[in-house]
């Protein structure tokens, strides 16, 4: 049942495609293919603009290697400068300085990001990376990293780049004059300017048959204004008034010489202007496919309009163009025309626009995150040089505190030569390991003591108190020294 679906479906796109009724033209057989030359006669009168480059991207890498630069080395940064100085530039790469083949415009980016650090503290990219606060430690640790960072993004943003031919043909004022010489052979505004000689490229045409053909030579049907005249003017007074349009008359109007100008110019007024938009790939490819998708075979060329059996202008045989050659090669047939032609070609390089601003809009994106990255990079490098010199203070600190603590031991309290000087005393015997003989070092050991007096040696311990309760010489003795004065 889906076969037989599908094989009917094809039959009947068949039987829409081929303009043609048996035995003779009927009444509104050429009402498709006017309606899709109209899309493209219209466009052709309509002020049109083309989608602009967008290069968002640009600005974000530029922000990029300006970071980048801030943290370069001071010995790079100082040959963009003109003799050392610091605001004068080297426009062009310095002698002796080893470049690579694009280094000229690498170079140039270069510089300008220099340029910009001029005033550091004062650059908002700069302040919110928060690299105006960090120390040349801090920058000399997170050098690689961004510098990888910025190679990423110049190999990211060195493929987005348009053809010079299309950046030469899309502008307003070229594509209008594009889609007008499709139309009319000129830069012609609307029909009423327009002649048999833009339209055909000449001004012999009394020989239908051979003005009939799709051809970028003389008097041949060059535009598609020249595609109406071929389509909907009849040769002799038997023509179906109505074949395109109810306001179409019939009679002999190119019977003989050249085609009824006043006639052509008529029925392409019927084409009305479109509102002013952006032009898409899309929406000129959809135009260009309105017309190509009716080109009808038969034998071994294409017709677009109703045709029996050739192009004369009659009833028994069609009203119609001839793509000489278009069943071998239906590419080839309507690539070459000065209209059909450069319409497909303007397609593509609209297409090719938009999908290097998609480029763009994605490279941003990426870019955008690559400086999150770089602050992020640069936050974790300052705190991390801060907890170094926090825990580096803490320890000497601690060290002093150690110290301090060693020096207000009171020595005399220890009764073995291991024990005071492992306190940081000093063991006064030569002879003696033991008893009253660990002092303080000369000028250490000074401590307050609970009392009235204040400040007192650091000598005096119960062992001295003990000797000075000696009255007498027999007294005396166990280490004490009599002073004779009992």
């Amino acid at each position: 049942m889906i076969s037989l679906m599908r094989a009917l479906a094809v039959t009947l796109s068949l039987i829409a495609l081929v303009e043609t009724v048996d035995g003779t033209i009927s009444a509104g057989a050429n009402v498709a293919p006017f309606e899709a030359l109209c899309g493209i006669i219209a466009l052709s009168k309509s002020a049109v603009k083309v989608p602009a480059v967008t290069n968002s991207h640009i600005e974000q890498m530029n922000k990029v290697r300006k970071l980048n630069m801030s943290v370069t080395d001071p010995t790079w940064r100082i040959i963009f400068h003109k003799n050392r100085k610091p605001n004068e530039y080297n426009d062009n790469v310095p002698r002796g300085i080893v470049s690579g083949p694009d280094w000229a415009e690498q170079w140039k980016q270069l510089k300008e990001a220099e340029q910009k650090l001029e005033n550091e503290a004062e650059d908002t990219d700069f302040k919110n990376s928060q690299l105006n606060t960090a120390t040349p430690d801090v920058k000399r640790i997170i050098r690689p990293r961004i510098a990888a960072i910025a190679a990423r993004a110049a190999i990211k943003v060195k493929s987005i780049k348009e053809d010079p031919q299309t950046t030469e043909a899309l502008t307003d004022s070229k594509v209008q004059t594009l889609l007008r010489t499709a139309v009319f052979g000129g830069d012609i505004k609307d029909e009423s300017a327009a002649t048999h000689q833009s339209l055909f490229g000449g001004t012999s045409l009394s020989n239908r048959g051979t003005v009939c053909e799709a051809s970028t030579q003389a008097n041949k049907a060059q535009t598609a204004g020249a595609v109406i005249a071929r389509l909907f003017l009849d040769s002799n007074s038997d023509i179906v008034a109505d074949i395109f349009h109810h306001a179409a008359t019939g009679g002999a109007h190119w019977n003989a010489g050249n085609p009824d100008l006043a006639q052509i110019q008529a029925h392409i007024g019927r084409c009305r202007t479109m509102p002013s938009e952006v032009l898409t790939a899309d929406k000129l490819q959809s135009l260009v496919k309105a017309i190509t998708n009716r080109i009808s075979p038969l034998s071994d060329d294409g017709y677009l309009g109703a045709v029996n059996s050739a192009c004369s202008g009659t009833t028994a045989t069609g009203s119609c163009v001839k793509f000489a050659g278009y069943k071998a090669n239906p590419d080839q047939a309507t690539s070459a025309l000065q209209w059909l032609g450069h319409l497909q070609r303007l397609a593509e390089q609209l297409k090719d626009r938009e999908d290097m601003n998609k480029k763009t809009e994605e490279a941003k994106r990426i870019l955008n995150e690559y400086i999150t990255t770089i602050n992020f990079i640069v936050d974790e490098a300052k705190a991390t040089m801060n907890t170094i010199a926090q825990t580096t203070a803490e320890q000497q600190g601690g060290s002093n505190s150690k110290q301090k603590q060693k020096t207000n031991v009171d020595c005399a309290t220890f009764q073995k030569n291991e024990t005071c000087t492992a306190a940081g005393c000093k063991w006064e015997s030569i002879t003696e390991k033991t008893e009253n003989h660990c002092k303080p070092k000369d000028g250490e050991g000074q401590t307050k003591t609970a009392g009235a007096g204040g400040d007192v040696a650091a000598g005096t311990n119960s062992e001295a108190k003990k000797c000075s309760e000696k009255k007498t010489e027999g007294e005396c003795k166990d280490g004490c020294k009599c002073d004779g004065k009992d």
